[in-house]
């Protein structure tokens, strides 16, 4: 029974469905910071509507967040979100191995890289990598569907 709760709760989070993705998004990075060796911190503005794409986007951050633990020699990490009415704008930034994403997405074997374009896909949401000199800049941006 409690394999099936946590296999429930990996696929639809309660505090997602209930809160929302700014508060699923800052209890999961907070866990994430207590178990692994990168430092998560999250900044949060605007107004959270519950909104359909949510999920995907949730998913999209925890891929990110997974590959940068398991691939990115980061120390710290910084996910900023902000919503406003019609849009919502994700920002990740890391101290990790610099890499393109674009690039490796056309070569990658793995799944992480292709999860994250194919949700990016369904979430109609845009992925656009800064050019830093050190570590990797990310923003991701998608229009909120009305409900």
């Amino acid at each position: 029974m409690e394999n099936a709760r946590q296999i429930s709760q990996k696929l639809m989070p309660p505090l997602l469905q209930n809160h929302g993705l700014s508060v699923a998004m800052e209890d999961y990075l907070s866990r994430l910071a207590k178990t692994s060796e990168v430092n998560f911190c999250f900044e949060s503005t605007g107004k959270f509507a519950s909104n359909p794409n949510d999920y995907e986007i949730f998913r999209i951050l925890q891929e990110f967040a997974n590959n940068i633990i398991r691939h990115g020699n980061a120390s710290h990490c910084t996910v900023r979100i902000a919503a406003e009415e019609s849009d919502l704008c994700v920002e990740i930034i890391d101290d990790g191995t610099k890499f393109d994403f674009w690039a490796l997405s056309s070569s990658s074997r793995g799944a992480g890289i292709s999860n994250i374009v194919s949700r990016l896909n369904v979430a109609k949401a845009g992925l656009q990598q800064i050019e830093v000199l050190s570590g990797n800049h990310f923003i991701l941006t998608a229009n909120r569907i009305r409900c």
